[in-house]
């Protein structure tokens, strides 16, 4: 075993996943998914983090989390019209966009003068389940 390959999932490392992601509800499948991560740094939902804490390169996990451990409950508050001119003129449902401020939202519905648009994060009120594989524990520099 390299020395590498002793390294656990923890605090102080910087770590390399593969996963893909499940939703249940709508037997949607997101695969092939690569990230990097440093534990501890909330880069993760943590919930998934909190899983994958003392996993060793190599190993697998398949990790189930309910909606309140990944992106929350589904908020009908969060959903507005606007003026359809606030928005790119090739604006489309289901097209996610960015306010100036950072904060990301999905177009639900285009009218001549109007919209509708969500600002749920596209899996809020789901379940998720993820494979995840360590694939490399590094320390961090």
């Amino acid at each position: 075993m390299a020395e590498g390959d002793a390294r656990v999932v923890d605090e102080g490392a910087k770590v390399t996943i593969a996963f893909t992601i499940f939703v249940p509800e709508s037997n949607e499948m997101i695969p092939n998914n690569v990230g990097e991560y440093a534990p501890g740094e909330h880069q993760l939902i943590p919930a998934l983090e909190d899983a994958l804490m003392g996993m060793r390169t190599g190993d697998r996990k398949r990790i189930d989390l309910q909606p309140d451990q990944a992106y929350g409950s589904y908020d009908e508050q969060k959903m507005m019209r606007v003026k359809r001119d606030m928005l790119p003129p090739t604006a489309q449902p289901g097209r996610v966009y960015q306010t100036a401020h950072g904060q990301s939202f999905t177009i639900v519905a285009v009218r001549d003068d109007t919209a509708v648009i969500d600002f749920n994060h596209p899996l809020a009120g789901k379940q998720l389940v993820f494979d995840v594989e360590i694939v490399r524990v590094e320390q961090r520099s």
